[in-house]
């Protein structure tokens, strides 16, 4: 790489020579700490107080200082504020849908939450073939993105628990798969999977 290429910021990159690394689990690096780089530093400040790192990146700022796996190089013509959706909500949620659940066509779906993660498990789901694509969320604003990211269904959980709906909307047993997009308390305990389904992610 050199100053100017247009890159997109790797959550939560390997550290390169530890030995999950080494032997091609950069997921899994044993030098990953929430706070820090990998060599345990950090290298942001402000008024000489050390400012911790969000998973290697801290994002959320004007400028950022990552690894350089941290840093994935990109196309220049690439418009970078599609690009920056790339880094984290598209692949984590292609990832969930064909590399953990490996979703299978022809089978049913639950997403609980509409975001960001959960709008590209939607439309990976769709792209996976599934034909039953369940959204659970809170707000017609959400709901209506969901149907146009690829919802087969929508419920609005402002009516408290829909576990329920979403079976009887999966032929009464439940989900093939269930992806939980909002990480709270209450909305990972509600499962809605059938017994030996894909599971839960």
């Amino acid at each position: 790489m050199v100053p100017g290429d247009h890159v997109i910021i790797n959550i939560y990159p390997g550290c390169g020579w530890c030995d999950r690394c080494r032997t091609g689990w950069p997921s899994t690096c044993t030098n990953v700490r929430q706070g820090y780089m990998p060599d345990g530093s950090t290298r942001l400040s402000r008024d000489g107080e050390a400012i911790h790192h969000m998973a290697f990146s801290s994002t959320f700022a004007e400028y950022v200082v990552v690894t350089e796996s941290g840093a994935i190089k990109i196309r220049d013509d690439m418009p970078l504020d599609r690009a920056c959706l790339i880094g984290c909500g598209v692949t984590t949620g292609y990832s969930a849908v064909f590399n953990i659940a490996k979703v299978q066509p022809g089978t049913s779906v639950l997403v609980v939450g509409a975001g960001g993660v959960g709008l590209n498990v939607i439309q990976s789901a769709a792209l996976a073939a599934a034909t039953t694509i369940i959204v659970v969320d809170i707000g017609e604003t959400k709901l209506r993105k969901a149907r146009e990211f690829g919802a087969t269904h929508t419920i609005d959980a402002s009516g408290g628990d829909c576990v329920e709906q979403v079976k009887a909307l999966a032929g009464g047993l439940g989900v093939d798969y269930g992806f939980e997009a909002v990480s709270t308390p209450a909305t990972i305990r509600r499962r809605s999977t059938r017994r030996g389904s894909g599971g839960w992610s």
